[in-house]
């Protein structure tokens, strides 16, 4: 057996005994478990409509009313859990809502049959329950568009009938479905990557901060075998973890319908990360600064390339949660290659400079 191949083997014995490779499985096991939870936050932020949250709730929300629509107003406002004071005007109301009385106050009259119809809203800024009003508002908005869609359908289409059907084909929550393909799948697969250039460090630093780099140099052994068994062992931590995965999802009720690819773009992308914790290790050669600088570049890779945070559709487009998602749905990887053969060149480069500056080793 090689040498490279023997140190691998070594390292990898070792980093099995790695707190932060426990306490990865331990987070990854606790995400799997907990999308149905992390759902219900999910679909009240995102899909207020379609949540329970607020549906059962009654005296929450205290909203001003100034109108002469109060039959047309008051069904929406009983579904959407918000209690209503009638006002004549709406100098009063907005008395009582800076005085802390009321969360919110409504103006304007709402005509069923006669367009347009104007509401207008009026917020506080400095309240803890702005957002509680304002997912209530969404909801009351919500049933003043059905009541107007279905006056209109009655007017204009009198002869056209709905038809509600339940969809038995499958049994999983649809929002437990969403959280698992956009927040679950990314991070289970992204989470052993970022792992893996941790490990890279761990290891290096170790021994260089032990001093222990200076007996493995004095052996019959390569500083190019040395950093080569270390990566191996890393991949060899990483991989399989990923295999097992993919695994045990296919028994779960949100199996992935191409594993292979997901394989794939795991692959590419632990190499970046592999390859640049051995590089920040033999630039820092210390464990605190080397996992401080490894921990910026796994995070702004990670809120860069994220939707809320980035202005160009094309970098959501390359963002791995993006790649992971769409394969998991069953897309094909030749659909991803631009994203792929981006990260492909990023690996060639950082691979580049390591065997430029790996000969720091044998200068230690």
């Amino acid at each position: 057996m090689r040498k490279w191949a023997t140190i691998g083997l070594r390292e990898f014995k070792m980093m099995m005994k790695e707190k932060s490779f426990i306490m990865v499985l331990i987070f990854e096991i606790l995400l799997v478990s907990s999308s149905a939870f992390l759902s219900v936050g999910y679909g009240v932020i995102t899909s207020p409509e379609s949540s329970d949250l607020l549906k059962g709730a009654r005296n929450v929300i205290y909203a001003g009313l100034v109108t002469n629509s109060r039959r047309e107003l008051a069904v929406p406002l009983q579904q959407s859990g918000i209690a209503y004071f009638n006002y004549d005007s709406v100098t009063d109301a907005e008395n009582d809502l800076r005085n802390g009385i009321l969360d919110t106050v409504i103006s304007g009259n709402l005509n069923l049959r006669v367009d347009p119809s104007v509401i207008t809203v009026y917020l506080p800024t400095n309240t803890p329950k702005v957002g509680l009003t304002r997912l209530a508002l969404k909801r009351f908005f919500l049933n003043v568009e059905d009541r107007l869609r279905r006056v209109k359908m009655a007017i204009y289409s009198p002869g056209l009938k709905l038809l509600t059907y339940d969809d038995t084909t499958n049994d999983a929550d649809p929002a437990n479905f969403e959280v698992f393909l956009i927040f679950t799948i990314p991070l289970l697969f992204f989470m052993p990557t970022i792992m893996a250039g941790s490990l890279v460090i761990d290891s290096l630093t170790e021994d260089m901060e032990s001093g222990r780099i200076l007996n493995l140099l004095a052996a019959p052994i390569s500083y190019t075998s040395l950093l080569a068994g270390k990566l191996a062992a890393s991949f060899l931590a990483t991989i399989p973890h990923c295999i097992l995965w993919l695994i045990a999802l296919s028994f779960t009720q949100y199996p992935l319908e191409n594993p292979i690819g997901i394989l794939i773009a795991f692959t590419v992308y632990t190499t970046f990360f592999i390859v640049a914790g051995a590089l920040i290790s033999l630039h820092f050669r210390k464990n605190r600064p080397s996992q401080m600088a490894y921990t910026l570049i796994s995070v702004a890779s990670i809120i860069l390339l994220s939707p809320t945070v980035n202005f160009s559709q094309e970098l959501i487009l390359f963002s791995p949660a993006h790649v992971y998602t769409n394969l998991a749905l069953g897309a094909s990887i030749t659909g991803f290659l631009p994203q792929l053969a981006a990260v492909i060149l990023l690996d060639g480069l950082v691979v580049a400079v390591l065997v430029l500056h790996s000969r720091k080793l044998q200068i230690y």
